[in-house]
């Protein structure tokens, strides 16, 4: 395993994030800084390291997003699940 630089680690994630827009990976382009996603990711040292770190917070914004589309309407019920 070879050393990834910081910046190259952030760029990384940010090429994840893209891959994945849709699936909830928009919150750490649309609203995380550089310095953000360096803090959020702490010490990871690999790059599947600082992804890992980031799903939860990718993961509750998904949920949020998904409760805010479809509150109180029946039929997406299951897109909650």
């Amino acid at each position: 395993m070879s050393e990834v630089s910081r910046e190259e680690m952030i760029a990384a994630v940010k090429e994840h994030a893209l891959k994945n827009y849709e699936r909830g990976w928009s919150v750490v382009l649309e609203t995380m800084s550089d310095e953000e996603l360096d803090e959020e990711i702490g010490k990871a040292r690999t790059v599947e390291g600082a992804i890992d770190k980031l799903r939860p917070r990718v993961a509750t914004w998904r949920w949020q997003l998904i409760e805010t589309s479809f509150a109180g309407d029946p039929t997406h019920a299951s897109e909650m699940e």
